[in-house]
């Protein structure tokens, strides 16, 4: 069986490398010049950075194995430490009861406590339905805590009201479900031999940075009779009428530069690619309504800006959030925190991350102008003296976060069901879902899409990799 795979990120290559060791061939397009999609690493020497922070947890035996095996278990085991850096004291994220309740003030504790109170007493009486952010956490947590802690950020990061955010941002992204569960663990004793948190530890590459996973992925599809083509950007996928059935199949893929690839009668194809794109790629167009709906997946932009600073460390942390409104920066990441090998030298590297809109006044900031801005920030953060920077680098990432907004669910529904009408397309990967998830979990759906096409049951196969990281937990 033919197989060619679009997009070179954990995904993708997952899905390759699952592929070429069940024999079949398989063919991967890339359009950047290297692998790793949103996990990649690149040199601004003597520093390795990533394109934003990364870590490597896992609870799959599976996809554990295959990261031991691809990196031959050249990789670091690492304490987690992620921090808030709030008022002028620093909270663990996710919270720490202790850590919660030594470092508010008294008054401010028995608000929260009180405003839980209420709305826990609330939600008995009258039990609802909670389909947004602000609702849900308040719910959970109290109007005091959603003010202070949840609120600001996702609301800084997202740049939209909490109000207009799906709950189901919520209940993946926040590590208790409700205070209760706070109190519950500041009150319970640790004991001894207790299995350790799958999020308080994680593995990272000794050297290459996160990129060397991506790197490892696709030197085991060549080596196993692959190819990976860079460079190679999709301009659109012809159809062709399914003999098999009323719906279409992909017969040609067409590339920049007038290249083009046709396929065999029982071709398959494997996007990884953003649905907004893939549905405007196919020709014919689907119908208005799936691209009215594609149009409306929206994405949360980011700059990753990234500084020298003149100080062996600035931090522990591997990322610190800021989520106060005078900071543009909403997150920093210390390079030299997750590998030594990736920050050699006296001083250190930093990537400042601000959120934005593709085309908005920060997405056309120039490195110097980012530089001035992320460098203030940290002045006014307390992390460093001012003039200790210097600009390195500007990267910018149109599609980091999917929106959930309040309409999303319906809108990706009607665009799925769209693309289901091609019968030899099956879409995954975090791209792919529109799915906020980690990079196991990217893995995972690579695999179990390979999986369904080499048993002969690819629908099945997309579903098993749809099912991945949909469940209403934390995913650290």
């Amino acid at each position: 069986m033919q197989t060619f795979v679009l997009g070179a990120g954990l995904a993708g290559l997952s899905c390759a490398e699952a592929l070429v060791r069940a024999g079949q061939s398989v063919t991967v397009l890339e359009k950047e010049s290297a692998v790793g999609g949103m996990a990649r690493s690149f040199k601004l020497e003597p520093y390795c950075v990533d394109l934003g922070p990364h870590r490597f947890h896992t609870n799959s035996t599976t996809v554990d194995a295959q990261l031991q095996t691809w990196l031959r278990g050249d990789l670091l085991l690492r304490q987690r430490l992620s921090r808030i850096l709030l008022r002028g004291r620093f909270f663990d994220y996710p919270l720490n009861p202790q850590n919660v309740l030594t470092s508010l003030p008294p008054s401010l504790l028995l608000r929260a406590f009180s405003d839980w109170a209420m709305a826990r007493g609330s939600e008995r009486l009258r039990h609802r339905e909670h389909d947004n952010f602000e609702s849900w956490v308040v719910a959970h947590f109290g109007r005091t805590l959603y003010d202070i802690f949840f609120g600001p950020y996702t609301e800084k990061a997202w740049g939209i009201p909490g109000a207009h955010i799906s709950a189901d941002w919520a209940r993946q992204r926040i590590g208790h479900r409700g205070l209760w569960d706070v109190l519950k663990q500041a009150l319970r004793p640790v004991a001894a031999g207790r299995p350790r948190s799958l999020t308080t530890e994680f593995y990272y590459p000794r050297r290459g940075g996160i990129g060397a996973i991506t790197q490892a992925a696709r030197e085991a599809v060549v080596a196993g009779g692959g190819c990976v083509l860079t460079d190679s950007c999709v301009r659109a996928l012809e159809l062709r009428r399914d003999s098999g059935g009323p719906g279409h199949r992909v017969a040609r893929i067409r590339l920049d530069g007038g290249r083009t690839l046709a396929l065999d009668a029982g071709a398959q194809v494997v996007s990884t690619l953003a649905l907004p794109a893939l549905a405007r790629a196919l020709r014919p167009l689907p119908p208005t309504p799936v691209l009215s709906s594609a149009g409306q997946l929206r994405y949360v932009a980011i700059l990753f800006i990234y500084l020298e600073v003149d100080q062996a460390r600035v931090s522990p942390d591997h990322w610190i959030y800021l989520p106060e409104a005078h900071l543009r920066t909403h997150r920093i990441s210390e390079i030299k925190n997750f590998s030594d090998a990736s920050s050699p030298g006296p001083k250190t590297a930093l990537c400042c991350e601000i959120t934005c809109r593709v085309g908005d006044a920060t997405w056309r900031l120039g490195l110097d102008q980012a530089a001035r801005l992320a460098e203030m920030d940290l002045v006014r953060a307390g992390l460093v003296q001012a003039g200790s920077t210097r600009g390195l680098a500007l990267r910018r990432l149109a599609r980091a976060y999917p929106i959930y907004d309040l309409e999303y669910r319906g809108h990706l529904e009607c665009v799925r069901a769209g693309l289901a009408q091609v019968t030899n397309l099956h879409t995954t990967g975090r791209q792919g879902l529109f799915r906020y998830n980690n990079m196991d979990h990217s893995i995972a759906m690579g695999q179990q899409v390979a999986r369904g096409l080499v048993s002969g049951a690819a629908q099945g196969g997309e579903r098993a990799a749809a099912a991945v990281a949909s469940e209403e937990v934390f995913f650290g």
